[in-house]
């Protein structure tokens, strides 16, 4: 693998407790810089351009793709991707990052029939098994999901990775653009913090006793997560260095 020394990448943070979690660490050891854009409560600012960049990362956050009136800076997110995609660094997007990335690929993203949030497996396909984002990863494994909204496969793209409620959980475009729809990218800390943020939501979708039992199974799994996670970010910073 090439040295990232020198590199940098965008990092567009949608909310402050959505961040790039384990992804930020390895990044950083091989030399990258993140430029990492707080758009919270609008005091965010974006560049105009992904001049200077040589690569994009794209995070979660409980807005929608299509509620710009509520959040402008989405119309800004949508202009830099089109600039990647034009440009062809690479991009990644996670839960509704990907939902961005496949907007912008022409694909619809819509409500799914029901929430996910907590733990489920993911199926990779396979064009999944043979992606270079999973490469070193089982075909079946838990991930972590927090989502109501889906991204249909975008027209040109490959179809990575599925599960029973939610067919489209992750694709590539070009091997250069990944989606992910769910989170493999968060740290232990980061879900306890979700869970007491977002604590009205998951006691309606799970009742009270919902975070609890999302906090017994992350401590279950935190190892093998954790070995999950740094493999998909060495395999990330290999396709930035091709």
């Amino acid at each position: 693998m090439k040295s990232g020394k020198g590199a940098q990448a965008l990092v567009i943070q949608n909310v402050a407790i959505e961040g790039v979690g384990i992804l930020g660490p390895a990044m950083r050891e091989a030399g990258w810089e993140l430029d990492t854009r707080l758009m919270e409560g609008g005091n965010g600012y974006l560049p105009p351009t992904l001049s200077g960049y040589q690569a994009l990362i794209v995070l979660g956050g409980p807005m929608n793709v299509y509620e710009t009136d509520t959040y402008p800076y989405l119309q800004q997110v949508d202009e830099l991707v089109a600039q990647g995609l034009e440009t062809g660094i690479p991009m990644l997007g996670l839960c509704l990052g990907a939902q961005l990335l496949a907007k912008n690929l022409g694909a619809s993203v819509v409500r799914n029939p029901v929430k996910e949030i907590g733990w489920y497996s993911v199926q990779l396909t396979e064009a999944g098994t043979g992606s270079p984002l999973f490469a070193g990863l089982p075909e079946r494994f838990p991930v972590f999901q927090w989502h109501g909204d889906r991204f249909h496969i975008p027209q040109g793209a490959m179809h990575l990775a599925t599960a029973p409620d939610c067919a489209e959980q992750a694709f590539s475009y070009n091997d250069r653009v990944f989606g992910l729809q769910f989170h493999l990218e968060v740290p232990t800390e980061m879900i306890s913090t979700w869970l007491d943020v977002y604590h009205d939501e998951i006691v309606e979708f799970g009742g009270p006793t919902a975070a609890e039992g999302i906090m017994h199974d992350t401590r279950n799994l935190e190892m093998a997560h954790y070995r999950r996670a740094r493999q998909l970010a060495q395999n990330w910073l290999a396709i930035c260095n091709r």
